[in-house]
């Protein structure tokens, strides 16, 4: 599936990031994310691509915006690579998963 991501920053120097014209986190002006946060706005799963776009209507710290721009496009790098779905058998829907338990001596 194709998600487009927007990574916009805000006249108040806070950055707003959307997938598909939806808002899925806010960035405060202290510009810190949690990997939790970049792991919800992904929502990854094999096979998707991504295509990742800036906004600076007001020209406000674009270095910043660079940052997380190629910070997340790095990290889509990173996934994409590691679960290349050539490579990677998709499980049918109708897949049950079994749990083994490994007993410790």
């Amino acid at each position: 599936m194709a998600k487009k991501i927007a990574i916009i920053m805000n006249q108040d120097e806070t950055i707003s990031i959307k997938v598909d014209d939806k808002l899925k986190h806010t960035i405060d002006d202290d510009h810190k994310i949690s990997a939790t946060a970049i792991y919800d706005i992904l929502n990854f799963s094999i096979g998707d691509e991504f295509e990742v776009s800036t906004e600076n209507e007001f020209e406000i710290k674009p270095e910043v915006l660079s940052f997380f721009a190629k910070l997340i496009d790095d990290i889509i790098t990173q996934v994409n690579s590691t679960f290349d779905s050539h490579k990677v058998d998709i499980l049918p829907e109708n897949h049950i998963h079994e749990s083994v338990l490994i007993e410790e001596d």
